[in-house]
């Protein structure tokens, strides 16, 4: 089966001028592996735990669930995302992910979806 993903993104800004960006999409899985967690996050750089079946990992959404502080996420040594508190991304990926808080311990929502 084609287009297993589905993907719709609104963007809007509005102050000096207004900027509006609606995408949706679809994205063929060929893998069979998912993982849908909740995991505490300390302020170490840790992995986001998955299972033993994902073999590359491609598409992943994340989401802080703290109500204060952020988080980073990304490829080990190398935590290039911020998520402030409740915020929340979705993207694509090859690498394993990596999360740290910043000042005590977040929990963090995530999937990933084999590609």
């Amino acid at each position: 089966m084609a287009d297993e993903v589905s993907i719709s993104l609104i963007f809007v800004y509005d102050k000096s001028t207004k900027i509006k960006r609606t995408e949706s999409f679809t994205a063929d899985v060929t893998g069979e592996s998912q993982i849908h967690a909740v995991q505490t996050v300390d302020t170490s750089e840790e992995a986001l735990t998955s299972h033993s079946d994902i073999g590359t990992p491609a598409w992943c959404f994340v989401k802080n669930l703290d109500t204060a502080n952020f988080i980073t996420i990304g490829a080990t040594g190398s935590l290039n995302m911020t998520l402030l508190a409740g915020e929340s991304c979705v993207f694509r990926t090859n690498v394993a992910l990596y999360a740290q808080a910043d000042t005590a311990a977040c929990e963090v929502e995530y999937i990933i979806i084999e590609l």
